[in-house]
């Protein structure tokens, strides 16, 4: 075979050139189809949180609950020191019972929004009733401040 002039190839570069450009074009659909999947996605997903928006459109408006004006059921537990604290005692107030646990992060961030609650509306008839497991031993947190009001805790069994 004759060489041509100019610039002289082998067959080594001509591989070797095929052989990028058939890896270029490996990488460009890769990442096309990625492009794809991930504008089909994001595509799915809209017209899900559309189709949820439309459902609680038609859905109209949220019914009552069944409880609402109905008493609360009795009950009765144990507070740090031993004395009986009954829902019954609180009749007329607001009451919001707090379950917690010293372990429990949600339960240390909502803590204080719960002190200030209850000392910007307990005197207006607002009390917050905290329960715990005793496993947790919670008089560190009530001796700190951090949590105020009428404490209960009780086994896991009982």
């Amino acid at each position: 075979m004759k060489a041509m002039r100019g610039f002289p190839l082998r067959r080594n570069t001509v591989v070797l050139l095929a052989v990028l450009v058939l890896l270029a074009v490996f990488v460009w659909a890769g990442w096309a189809n990625w492009e794809y999947r991930r504008q089909e996605s994001a595509n799915r997903l809209a017209a899900a949180e559309s189709e949820a928006a439309l459902a609680v459109l038609s859905a109209g408006p949220l019914t009552e609950s069944p409880l609402k004006g109905k008493a609360a059921p009795a009950f009765t537990l144990d507070d740090l020191n031993g004395r009986k604290v009954s829902l019954a005692g609180y009749k007329g107030k607001a009451v919001l019972i707090n379950f917690w646990a010293t372990w429990c992060g949600p339960c240390k961030v909502e803590t204080p929004w719960l002190v200030e609650l209850r000392n910007k509306y307990g005197t207006k008839g607002f009390e917050v009733l905290a329960w715990t497991p005793r496993a947790t031993t919670p008089n560190r947190e009530v001796r700190s401040g951090r949590r105020t009001g009428p404490q209960s805790g009780s086994s896991p069994g009982s």
